[in-house]
């Protein structure tokens, strides 16, 4: 048995991300800023990830149990990071990396003491069945990294670099939106379906347009823009 199974890695993995960032909703992130109740939607909207991801496996008691325990860490985690952050105020890019690196340890943890247990028991090879494949796990994640894990990084290398200069502290919805849309059209170009290519070269452009329109041409659009291609790019490459 292997210390870690790549379709189980893959897709709790893509479970984490979904509820993070497409599925963290601007509402259910005001809610988690308000108390308890609201970062327990968040860790619910994990689970219930997890669990369709991991469909074709729930029928096991085991996998329930490391779902919902998941869920708990999930909670725990995010719930700490907040009672900190009210605290001590500290909002940064190395802040935000470091609850990320807590969430995908307790993954790879979750991973690995499955592992185990599936070896200890004699667990079939055939029980070990995903809703997606790993591949196709790869590449959404790769989508999401860089267009929704994205916009936080954008948002934090403007943040560091113009300091109190930088005053889109709630990241508008013009600058996330465009931002998701040009990274996704970057990222994609690396994609073999040359008509995919082309459709996005346009929207790309058009992108570029309405970014310019939004923010005009300043040293923070050049920021954004190079900050945006190269997390984008280096995606991209990873997933050709």
């Amino acid at each position: 048995m292997q210390p870690f199974n790549i379709g189980l890695v893959s897709s709790l993995v893509l479970a984490h991300l979904l509820a993070d960032f497409p599925l963290q909703a601007d509402v259910v992130f005001r809610w988690k800023k308000k108390g308890s109740f609201g970062v327990a939607i968040h860790a619910a909207i994990f689970v219930l990830v997890a669990y369709l991801l991991l469909l074709p496996m729930v029928r096991t008691v085991s996998v329930v149990v490391m779902i919902g325990s998941l869920g708990f860490v999930h909670f725990w985690i995010d719930e700490t990071k907040l009672r900190l952050f009210r605290r001590i105020e500290v909002d940064n890019l190395w802040a935000f990396l470091a609850d990320q690196a807590l969430h995908f340890m307790s993954l790879l943890l979750a991973a690995w003491l499955f592992a185990k247990h599936a070896a200890n028991v004699r667990l079939e090879p055939e029980m070990f069945r995903f809703t997606l494949q790993p591949m196709t796990c790869g590449v959404v994640t790769g989508l999401i990294v860089s267009s929704y894990f994205g916009v936080l990084i954008t948002h934090y290398m403007e943040k560091m670099l113009f300091g109190s200069a930088y005053h889109n502290e709630n990241l508008r919805p013009a600058d996330k939106y465009l931002g998701i849309l040009g990274r996704l059209c970057v990222t994609s170009a690396f994609l073999p379906e040359s008509w995919f290519v082309l459709s996005l070269t346009v929207a790309l452009g058009f992108l570029f347009f309405l970014s310019w329109r939004v923010k005009g041409w300043t040293s923070r659009l050049f920021v954004y823009y190079l900050s945006s291609a190269v997390l984008a790019s280096l995606v991209g490459m990873f997933l050709m």
